[in-house]
């Protein structure tokens, strides 16, 4: 985030390596916290969606979620990156 900045930033949770997404969402909130983060899983929402949201992530998707559905939120959360609250995708 040094030498770029992304309008967005989409983070898989469940990365493999030393760092989770959601060891990835805390790293870059303390580095950015204006660029908008979409969480996405194939974990159901109930497991981590509150989490990320709290973690500083604008939007949580489901993999299984369209593509329509994911470009909807991409759209939502870079509109709305001078407001501090979540978006939430409309499939709960």
């Amino acid at each position: 985030l040094q030498n770029v900045k992304p309008d967005v930033i989409i983070i898989d949770i469940s990365l493999s390596g030393d760092e989770s997404g959601l060891d990835l969402i805390t790293d870059i909130r303390k580095r950015d916290t204006h660029v908008p983060i979409i969480s996405i899983s194939l974990h159901d929402k109930s497991l981590y969606e509150a989490k990320v949201l709290h973690l500083g992530a604008q939007a949580y998707l489901m993999k299984q979620e369209a593509a329509s559905e994911m470009i909807q939120t991409i759209r939502q959360v870079v509109s709305k990156t001078t407001s501090p609250s979540p978006v939430r995708s409309k499939i709960q």
